[in-house]
């Protein structure tokens, strides 16, 4: 069995409900008992604190595509306005059940989360290491100040890996018990997490966090649809959508500094 840890960025990019077909597998995998979800008591407070933002987000997102539906149809003329026009009108019609089916998929991945995962506790102990990974600027606080909770789900987590873990043992005669023999991060995270944030190095844990994936062989994983056995058309998809988030959060940021330089 894969025990799954899976970011709260990915968490959140399966209740928009953008790639459905993932959630699906996901879900077949888990009732098969080819994978359980792990999962930080800090995603669960982090869920909680922006469960209206997400919803909100969702219902956003919806009425987005409404809207720029309404867009592409004031270039269109004739015929082609035309069955635009009644597509349209009945993609409208069914808003309400778009915003129904969206709050459920929320609430199966709130079920996931809070009712089917393994949820290990951070520690104080955890907080205080955390803590000097921040004053030493070690990843993931080597790029930005506030990765405070995303050092704590990778932190809390593998200890939990590394404690219910029993790997081959020096001892004659000693029987061992694997609980988690084969653990995978998931994050698109690159900013915080991986060696760079361009091309192949986003793809590669940071140096200051290897030792801790490697001291309970856990994989890091950016591209959920990897580790899922899905198509390719589908895994290219992810990784595509992924690409286009990484360049909207790139951009925002050259905004920012832009307005920061006064241009």
């Amino acid at each position: 069995m894969v025990t799954l840890i899976l970011d709260t960025n990915i968490w959140i990019y399966l209740a928009k409900g953008e790639h459905p077909k993932v959630l699906e597998k996901l879900i077949e995998k888990f009732n098969k008992k080819e994978i359980q979800f792990l999962i930080s008591s800090i995603q669960i407070e982090e869920w909680d604190r922006n469960k209206i933002e997400i919803i909100d987000e969702i219902k956003k997102a919806i009425k987005f595509q409404i809207q720029n539906a309404q867009t592409i149809s004031e270039y269109l003329e004739g015929e082609e306005k035309e069955s635009f026009s009644k597509i349209l009108s009945n993609f409208k019609n069914k808003e309400e059940s778009l915003i129904k089916a969206a709050n459920e998929r929320y609430e199966l991945i709130e079920d996931l989360i809070k009712n089917k995962s393994i949820i290990c506790q951070v520690t104080d102990d955890d907080r205080l290491e955390v803590s000097n990974w921040a004053l030493q600027k070690k990843a993931p606080f080597h790029r930005h100040s506030n990765s405070y909770a995303d050092a704590l789900i990778l932190l809390s987590t593998s200890k939990y890996v590394q404690e219910n873990s029993l790997h081959t043992s020096p001892y004659v005669g000693e029987t061992d018990k694997i609980i988690i023999s084969d653990s995978v991060f998931v994050t698109n995270n690159s900013d915080d997490f991986s060696l760079g944030t361009k091309g192949a190095d986003k793809d590669v844990i940071h140096p200051d966090l290897a030792p801790i994936l490697d001291k309970v062989k856990m994989r890091f994983e950016r591209n959920i649809g990897k580790i899922l056995e899905i198509s390719d058309e589908l895994e290219a998809e992810i990784a595509s959508y992924w690409g286009y988030i990484d360049d909207l959060i790139e951009s925002h940021i050259e905004w920012e500094a832009e307005i920061m330089r006064g241009k």
